[in-house]
């Protein structure tokens, strides 16, 4: 009879020591928005006083620490991570302590969702907020810390499809020196997925510029000739906008000054005064092609 107990109780204890040790992990975090990502640890959003990856690892025997609200001063209460693209989130999934707030924001960083949480490792559905740019999670508790195992969102991401503010300010400029050359200035969008610009010259795509670009010069361009510019932006998804058009003429060269003829038996001797250009071109043409060849001088600048 004994045997038979000890038997039974070993056979259990053995059963127990056997366990996976995967089944500590009852709940399954991975294939969330947030798993295996660097989560930012701050006072808010944007506010970056460390990093982990503690919360997202889908171990529950790692951990991370929330600060207490009152100890808000040393900027450690919030874990948050920023997308690249704008999410369609229609739930979470928490393993921390109690006082926990979830919060969603748009990329101008306005709260479009926020709720205290059930911080049970379950995946609970909420109604489906779109265009989230940033996930928080909070401890509100004022004098106690909050423990965070770990912390997911799910859903799909919107493809998007609307395309960056325009540049504003925008200026172009002809160049006097040369007259061929325009120069063009502007301020970029504050979008957060803001990729770059594009800049267009008589429909035709003349150049590609990052987003830290802020100006750029058109040369090689004749003078005295209407030409429309135009700049467009895009951003990380490729989306395009419109533009925005300047329509805008270069500079004619300047005619020489005091043209004086001084004829001899065999030639002519042509004295001006230049133009004030840095740049240009006199061309000499005779009246009469027998006695004198056409001559063309480069000047830049010349004097005779």
């Amino acid at each position: 009879m004994y045997k038979k107990i000890f038997s039974l109780f070993s056979l259990t204890l053995l059963s127990f020591f056997l366990i996976p040790a995967s089944l500590h992990y009852v709940f399954a975090y991975s294939g969330g928005l947030l798993h295996g990502k660097t989560l930012n640890v701050g006072d808010w959003i944007r506010s970056i006083n460390g990093t982990t990856t503690k919360a997202t690892d889908g171990d529950e025997s790692t951990s991370v620490n929330l600060m207490p609200r009152m100890a808000h001063i040393y900027a450690t209460d919030t874990i948050w991570y920023k997308f690249t693209s704008p999410q369609s989130i229609e739930s979470y999934q928490v393993k921390g302590g109690s006082s926990l707030v979830l919060r969603f924001f748009d990329s101008a960083g306005n709260i479009i969702y926020t709720s205290y949480v059930q911080a049970d490792g379950i995946k609970h559905y909420i109604t489906k907020v779109d265009n989230v740019y940033y996930a928080s999670l909070e401890n509100e508790d004022m004098w106690s810390g909050s423990t965070v195992y770990e912390f997911d969102v799910f859903g799909v991401e919107i493809k998007d499809t609307f395309p960056p503010s325009e540049v504003g300010n925008f200026t172009a400029n002809v160049g006097k020196v040369p007259q061929t050359t325009i120069d063009l200035a502007f301020t970029n969008p504050s979008d957060i997925d803001f990729a770059g610009t594009k800049i267009y010259l008589n429909g035709v795509l003349n150049a590609t510029l990052d987003k830290t670009k802020t100006s750029y010069s058109i040369s090689n361009l004749q003078p005295n000739t209407n030409y429309n510019i135009k700049i467009t932006t895009f951003d990380t998804s490729g989306n395009e906008s419109n533009g925005v058009t300047k329509a805008v003429k270069t500079l004619s060269f300047s005619d020489i000054t005091n043209l004086n003829l001084f004829p001899a038996a065999y030639s002519i001797l042509a004295q001006w005064t230049n133009p004030s250009d840095q740049s240009f071109l006199v061309t000499i043409q005779p009246l009469h092609r027998k006695s004198l060849r056409d001559r063309v001088y480069f000047c830049s600048p010349c004097l005779y």
